[in-house]
Formats: structure tokens, C-alpha cells, sequence
């Protein structure tokens, strides 16, 4: 194994350089939502033991652990799992042992970690997804230090006497247990091999410490639809609190059958509603009967119910609620059925939100929100000199997001930006269009000059500059009287309408203010100044 010494010269650094990250301040229920997926519902969620053995992780980049985030369950300390090979997680939590696990081995243990809850399944087999990690790898393989893991269920069996607290963490297709002794590669990593199909060697592992962890295996157990059941997921130290084991419960991976969540197709804008419209399909109708439509609201990240709808394999919805010419909106959708069940969410979808803004030239400079979601090749910029007369002017790359028009002809125009899908919907429902994507339409006499803003009754003059910019600017606020109380409140707004930027500042009357936005993203962004009595409004495009 590793040498203590050694353990201590490094410690420092193996945190900088893991990918593996831990996070132990969350609440049972908050780990059991992070392991349970489809086709099941958990409550009453307990944990036994020291909090600090107990996280949840994300695993940044490739690695050997075959899961990208989960729960994870130690004998030790969480954190310490995370760091290269060299790391030694060993650390002594003085927890006692675990009546259920006593029962799988045949020595003390100690540094019990339990996570338990409650559930009901809505179809008739169980299944969870996990690694078993540990330090005694591979010294001690064969000597009786077997840390226990157990995955433990408790209720009604299909095929007769029920679960007692009954044990799935096996090797495949045995009733053998899973631990060090039985899923092996003998002591040096050259065999005899137990079960060493199961077996990683870790010893040149750059992202978890442990030094020899299982394949991810799957548990599994008959269960009766709709019935109440206990399960109990435990490790523990056997023999000694030192040379921790571990246990990766794979994100979502507890489930019984795969409920299909409903994946969205394209989100857009229907051109003659002038709506936001959004298209999903869904497999499965034995299970769901309706759908729920989620959208982003205010605070970023955070999604509300505006809407639910009848099952069909594929769905059109128009959000009659939208203002596309507003700002631009996410979306998820979520499938809801039987025992008032519903699925995860889809993953999000965002429309295309085109602001318009005149350069200093005679130019129009076009600026749009990605279209999150749909898998696309390109932008195309249309112009017109009305609705119904558009035209592809040109096309960007996926990942451009403005455009500058350098020579429009005269008069008001008319502009729009779609995207074709790389995948197109599959649905009869609606007409072809359903596999572009369309921005808000447009017109030039909406837009402003992005440079220079006057309100004439209180002979206020606001100049920004540079425009364009690369978020560093000054901001010239000129003024013919000041009051001794005046202040200006400036706030400076995405292209989503979100908040990045505010002060409150003293009012003079030639006031320069420089600010730099160096951080955000490109696009065209607002400028509100407050006064006392007043509101002036501007535009700079950040380039």
C-alpha cells in the first residue's frame, strides 16, 4: 500500500488536481433524489453514521469509474476519495457497526455508513448501478480484511417469502457476496483470478485513491408494482477503522423500468401565431397519461409548471403566454402517469431571441441567444423589406451569434435568423417547417443607434464608447443641472434580459464612468440610467 509519510507530503496537492469532486453537506433525501430514477418514488430518507463519509460526486473528464456523478458511501471520509492512487484514504470516523453488514462477514466492523429510505416500484424488478472501491486492494485481498457492502431490501418477494433485509450486492449470476476477498486479481494484481473480469486495477490511477475497485455492477430484485418496500445501502471497516472501501451508487440508476421522459425536438417561434412553439415525442403510452411543460422563469436555472397536456406520441404545444419579441425563453417537459408519477425532465431548449441595433454607419448590427438544445449546422440570416418577402442574405457557423449587415438598402427592414435541425423531428402532426428553428421577426424601425441617448424635457445626454467594445467602455452622462440629493442608478441587461451589472452613483454634471465587462459573452447589450425624475436607455454591442 501507500506509506503514511508519503500520504502527508502530498495531501496538499491531490485536491488541486482531482476531477473527482465531493460534496458532503447534502440531506438524505437530497442523496437518495440524486440516486433514484425512473419508475420509482422514495421517501423517508435516514443516514447513519459520520456525515463526512457520506457526498455526492461528479467525475470531471474520462476516468475508469464508468459514472459521471452519483452518491458515494465510505468507511472513512468522502473527500478522501478523491485524488491519484498515491492519495491513501484511510481515516478513522469512530463509527460502530451495522447489524445487517455483521451478517455478511465474520469480523468486528467498524465506520459504519447507511443510507436508507423508503419506496414503491410501478413495475416488477428493482435495479441499482454501483462500484466497490477500497484501499485494501490488493495486499490484502486474501487475508480476511473483507470491508462490508451491502445493498439490503426489505418487503414484499413475488415469488414468496418476503425480502428481509435481504442482500443484492452479489457477483454476477452467484449468491456470493461482493467484497475484496471475492472480486480479485490475487495480491499483487498477477492472480490467482476470483471473479477478476469484475476487477480494476487502480494502481496507476490518476483521479481515485482507492487502489482496486469493481466494474460497475447492477443489483437487482423481483418486486411487486405498487407495493411499499425499505432499502438500506451500508458500508463498513472490517477487522480495523483504517484502509477505507467505498461504494459509487451511480445518478438515477436506482429504477425499475425505463419510463421514456419525453426529449424535446425543436422550440422556436410559429411565425403566424407568433407564439412560442415547442415539439416533443414520447414511446411509451403504457404508463403516461399527460405531460407537463416547464419554463425558465426570472431566477436563472429554476423552471416553473405553466401547462400540461394529454399523452400523444408527438406533441405540439404553443405557449400562448410567450412574448417572443421580448426576450428568449428555455424550456423543459416532463412525462406525468400512473400513482402520479413523473419522469425527470427533458433536457432544456432555448429559443432564439434576434435584437436589431443601428451602428454609427448606416449599418445594422444583429445579435441573437444560441439555440439551446437542437442539434444544428448553422445560422441563416433572412432579410425583407416586409414579412413576406424575406430572403436568405447569408449564413454563419453554430457557434457565431451576430451578424453586421454593412450595406441594407433604404427604408425599413425586416430581419429573422432559423436554424435547420441536424436531426429532424419525427412527427406528421404539423407541417415540415417543424424541423427549423425560427427567431422573432424583426424590423428596423424598432431598433435604436446604439451610441448616443438624449431625453430632451430634462436635457440629459448619455454617450458610450468605445461601440462596439470588448466589455471595456466609459460611460458619459452630461446634464445642464444636477440637484444636491440627485444620484444615477445604472443597470446593464443581457441580451436575455438579465441583470449583469449595477451601481448606484453620486449625479455631477459631467460624469465619466468607466466599466469593464470583459467576462461576459458577446452580443448586444442594455443600458438603463435612473434618475431622481427619469429613465434613459441606451444599447453597445460587446464583441
Amino acid at each position: 500500500m501507500k506509506n503514511i509519510l508519503l500520504f502527508l507530503m502530498i495531501i496538499s496537492f491531490t485536491n488541486t488536481y482531482s476531477q473527482l469532486q465531493v460534496n458532503t453537506s447534502l440531506t438524505p433525501a437530497q442523496y437518495v433524489s440524486k440516486i433514484a430514477g425512473s419508475g420509482v418514488m422514495v421517501s423517508n430518507a435516514t443516514y447513519t453514521g459520520d456525515t463526512l463519509a457520506i457526498g455526492d460526486f461528479v467525475m470531471l473528464g474520462n476516468s475508469i469509474l464508468d459514472m459521471d456523478s452519483g452518491v458515494l458511501l465510505t468507511s472513512g471520509k468522502a473527500s478522501n476519495a478523491s485524488g491519484s492512487v498515491s492519495s491513501f484514504a484511510s481515516y478513522d470516523n469512530s463509527g460502530i457497526s451495522d447489524p445487517q453488514l455483521a451478517s455478511l462477514v465474520s469480523a468486528t466492523l467498524n465506520d459504519a455508513s447507511v443510507l436508507e429510505f423508503d419506496f414503491m416500484p410501478i413495475s416488477d424488478t428493482i435495479k441499482i448501478s454501483y462500484v466497490f472501491a477500497s484501499e485494501e486492494y490488493p495486499e490484502y485481498s486474501l487475508a480476511g480484511f473483507t470491508d462490508a457492502i451491502g445493498l439490503f431490501i426489505t418487503g414484499d418477494n413475488p415469488n414468496g417469502n418476503d425480502y428481509l433485509h435481504h442482500n443484492i450486492a452479489l457477483v454476477p449470476a452467484t449468491d456470493t457476496a461482493v467484497n475484496i476477498g471475492t472480486i480479485n486479481n490475487g495480491t499483487s494484481n498477477t492472480g490467482p483470478c476470483i471473479n477478476c473480469s469484475y476487477y480494476i486495477d487502480n494502481s496507476n490511477g490518476l483521479k481515485i485513491a482507492y487502489d482496486g475497485l469493481t466494474t460497475t455492477l447492477t443489483a437487482w430484485a423481483l418486486v411487486s408494482p405498487f407495493t411499499s418496500y425499505h432499502f438500506k445501502i451500508a458500508i463498513a471497516d472490517a477487522q480495523d477503522a483504517h484502509y477505507d472501501s467505498g461504494v459509487f451508487i451511480k445518478a438515477g440508476s436506482f429504477n425499475t423500468i425505463d419510463v421514456e421522459k419525453p426529449e424535446i425536438c425543436n422550440v422556436g417561434i410559429d411565425n403566424n401565431l407568433e407564439y412560442n412553439r415547442l415539439i416533443w415525442g414520447c414511446a411509451d403510452s403504457t404508463y403516461v397519461d399527460s405531460f407537463y411543460v416547464y419554463r425558465e422563469s426570472a431566477l436563472s436555472g429554476n423552471f416553473d409548471l405553466i401547462d400540461s397536456l394529454p399523452f400523444a406520441f408527438n406533441t405540439v404545444y404553443y405557449d400562448s403566454t410567450s412574448n417572443p419579441q421580448q426576450m428568449a425563453y428555455r424550456y423543459k417537459v416532463s412525462a406525468f402517469g400512473a400513482y402520479n408519477f413523473e419522469t425527470p425532465a427533458s433536457a432544456p431548449h432555448q429559443t432564439m431571441f434576434l435584437n436589431v441595433s443601428a451602428g454609427l454607419n448606416n449599418e445594422w448590427i444583429l445579435d441573437w441567444s444560441a439555440s439551446e438544445g437542437a442539434d444544428i449546422g448553422s445560422y441563416k440570416i433572412s432579410r425583407g423589406t416586409d414579412s413576406l418577402s424575406m430572403q436568405i442574405l447569408t449564413s454563419v457557423g453554430y457557434n457565431v451569434y451576430n451578424y453586421v449587415d454593412n450595406n441594407p438598402p433604404s427604408g425599413t427592414l425586416y430581419y429573422q435568423v432559423e436554424t435547420a435541425l441536424t436531426y429532424p423531428c419525427n412527427t406528421d402532426t404539423v407541417s415540415q417547417l417543424v424541423n427549423f428553428c425560427f427567431s422573432n421577426l424583426i424590423n428596423t424601425n424598432m431598433a435604436q443607434n446604439i451610441s448616443i441617448s438624449q431625453n430632451v424635457k430634462t436635457e440629459l445626454y448619455l454617450n458610450l464608447f468605445p461601440n462596439p467594445n470588448n466589455g471595456s467602455f466609459t460611460l458619459e452622462i452630461n446634464t445642464n443641472k444636477v440637484n444636491s440629493n440627485q444620484r444615477y442608478n445604472i443597470e446593464i441587461y443581457s441580451p436575455l434580459g438579465k441583470l449583469v451589472y449595477q451601481d448606484d452613483i453620486k449625479a455631477s454634471i459631467n460624469l465619466k464612468k468607466s466599466i469593464n465587462l470583459e467576462s461576459l459573452n458577446t452580443g448586444v447589450y442594455f443600458i438603463r440610467i435612473r434618475t431622481n425624475d427619469d429613465v434613459l436607455n441606451t444599447k453597445f454591442v460587446l464583441e
